[in-house]
C-alpha cells in the first residue's frame, strides 16, 4: 500500500452510544423549561410595560406638540389683530382722502 495512514483500522473501532456523543447546552430565559428555547420570546407582562412605556412616550409627545400648537396659534391671533389694526388705519385715512379727490374730481368736470 503507497499510503497507509489514509485507512482506518478497524479492529480498533469501539462501539459508541448516544450518551458518548457531546450534548450542546441550550441558554433560555424561562429556566430551562419550555420548547423551543425562550431567548426569542416575552412574557406578555413584559410586552404590556413596553406598550405602556411607549404610551407614555406619545402621550408626552402629544402634549408637546398640542402645547407648541396653542403658542403658534396664540401667536398668529396677535399677528392678525396687530395687521387688522393696522388696515383698519389705513383704510380709515385712506377712504376719506380718495373720496375728497374724487368729489374734487367730478366737482370740477
Amino acid at each position: 500500500m503507497a499510503n497507509s495512514s489514509k485507512f482506518i483500522d478497524l479492529t480498533k473501532a469501539r462501539h459508541v452510544s448516544p450518551n458518548d456523543l457531546p450534548n450542546k447546552s441550550h441558554s433560555s430565559d424561562n429556566s430551562g423549561g419550555g420548547e423551543p428555547p425562550m431567548e426569542k420570546y416575552v412574557t406578555h407582562e413584559e410586552l404590556q410595560h413596553e406598550v405602556d412605556k411607549l404610551e407614555a412616550k406619545i402621550d408626552l409627545s402629544t402634549e408637546k406638540m398640542m402645547h407648541h400648537m396653542d403658542v403658534e396659534n396664540a401667536n398668529m391671533k396677535s399677528e392678525l389683530k396687530s395687521v387688522n389694526t393696522t388696515l383698519a388705519f389705513i383704510t380709515g385715512i385712506l377712504i376719506p382722502i380718495i373720496t375728497a379727490i374724487l368729489l374734487k374730481f367730478f366737482h370740477l368736470n
